[in-house]
């Protein structure tokens, strides 16, 4: 029930941040004509899970309010990760990271199949890849490549794909593109983002790998590894629940590093275990496509 004070009837919501997306208050006095003039709404409180307001409509007979969400939907093998900062001992020292959706797993040769074979039929040019078997991480994809097949999935599922060129979707060629920001569709990682969450963000424990202190509990490398690629998700989660951030495969970040070259970061099965830090960044020329580097995909939390 609402109270009354200064000509207004004032609501109070606690909303949910967990599912992102966009609330806009509405009123109405006949429950036909939805609008959202003549109301203010102020934040009163929020955290992490919830945002707290009150909603303030002019008290002038019967009135009706609803809050109408814009809720993205998310695959369920990605998982949220809070807002923080990382480290100072972070390569770029203790930037703040916004919230973020993150692929659980590395992204998989039939996930890469199946979203480029629809993608070829709709105008999209991009490389084969390669897989050692359908839940295997997919490697051999160059940088370009990479955010076209995002572009390509978010398109599949009626998202707004996040890189552009020319004004138009990314794809085809071999160009920078630009970034929408308010896009919801899926795009690749940036290096702060993979690294916050790699460290295990806000609940990072302070390991030297992704989820442990012990290389052989949570990475594939060059010591355990057999030489090969493994099905993703067989080595232990770090603390959200991610698998494989440091070793199976180097994963491609959306940053430059300098010049055109791009940054990778992750480790792999045939690196030695200093490069399967959660600390650790390499790069590459983006046209370049390699056996041990793939990706995984990210969505922003709020578009």
């Amino acid at each position: 029930m609402p109270t009354v004070s200064g000509g207004f009837y004032r609501y109070r919501y606690a909303i949910s941040k967990t599912a992102g997306g966009q609330v806009q208050p509405q009123a109405s006095s006949d429950l036909a004509s939805w609008n959202s003039r003549g109301l203010s709404q102020t934040l009163l409180s929020e955290n992490e899970a919830t945002a707290t307001v009150e909603l303030a409509v002019p008290a002038a007979g019967r009135i009706y309010t609803r809050l109408k969400a814009d809720l993205p939907t998310y695959d369920p093998d990605m998982i949220k990760v809070a807002g923080g900062a990382l480290p100072a001992d972070s390569w770029a020292g203790a930037q703040r990271v916004d919230a973020f959706y993150i692929g659980k797993y590395e992204v998989q040769w039939s996930e890469w199949q199946s979203v480029r074979t629809w993608a070829l039929g709709r105008g999209y040019a991009m490389g084969a890849g390669a897989g050692a078997g359908e839940e295997y991480p997919v490697t051999a994809v160059n940088w370009y490549d990479v955010l076209k097949w995002c572009n390509a999935r978010s398109e599949q599922e009626g998202l707004a794909p996040v890189y552009t060129a020319g004004g138009a979707p990314y794809r085809t060629g071999e160009v920078v593109p630009q970034v929408s920001a308010s896009a919801k569709g899926y795009r690749l990682p940036s290096e702060k983002e993979w690294e916050f969450a790699a460290r295990g963000g806000v609940a990072a424990r302070g390991y030297t790998y992704s989820g442990s202190n012990d290389i052989n509990a949570v990475a594939w490398y060059d010591g355990n590894s057999g030489g090969a690629t493994h099905v993703v998700g067989t080595k232990l989660a770090n603390e959200l629940g991610l698998f494989d951030l440091s070793g199976n495969v180097w994963e491609w970040c959306f940053d430059a590093y300098s010049g055109s070259s791009r940054v990778f970061w992750g480790g792999s099965w045939d690196y030695d275990a200093i490069f399967c830090r959660a600390a650790y960044r390499n790069y590459n020329s983006p046209g370049n496509q390699y056996y041990f580097l793939g990706f995984r995909v990210l969505r922003s939390s709020v578009p």
